[in-house]
């Protein structure tokens, strides 16, 4: 018998302050106030997926008001009028750091999959985002029309 497993989102408490490589994707000086987003998506009891954004405040402080954990970025996004016009994505095979695979019940080095994209509106880069997939938590399947 297979038990039934749904999938489930909640925000982490982790909310460093975004790192310089996450400024430079998003085109910022340090110091620049940035949107950040920590989502640990699970399927059943099971961590798989940690969802690290960061967006340009001035352009996105209005999610800060809304169900995020409950709607799809992308959806509200568009709700406020702001339009995806291109992503660009990278993809690799790296090793859990010990937050990540504390946050993913996962151990230090242990092989994941991490996609990073960055969004576009116009020509000006709106976000930066990072998926990390622990590793055998099955398929990853991803479709994105902006």
């Amino acid at each position: 018998s297979s038990r039934a497993r749904s999938p489930t989102s909640r925000a982490t408490d982790e909310s460093d302050e975004a790192e310089l490589l996450d400024l430079v994707a998003l085109g910022l000086e340090a110091g620049t106030a940035v949107l950040e987003l920590h989502h640990l998506r699970s399927v059943g009891d099971s961590p798989i997926l940690l969802e690290e954004r960061y967006f340009r405040l001035e352009q996105t402080e209005r999610l800060l008001h809304m169900a995020l954990h409950q709607e799809s970025i992308h959806a509200l996004l568009v709700g406020l009028g702001i339009s995806i016009s291109r992503v660009e994505q990278t993809l690799e095979a790296v090793n859990l750091d010990a937050t990540r695979a504390r946050l993913l019940e996962s151990t230090v080095g242990a092989a994941c999959f991490l996609m990073a994209r960055v969004s576009f509106t116009g020509d000006m880069v709106l976000g930066y985002s990072r998926y990390w997939v622990r590793g055998g938590s099955g398929a990853f399947v991803s479709a994105f029309e902006p």
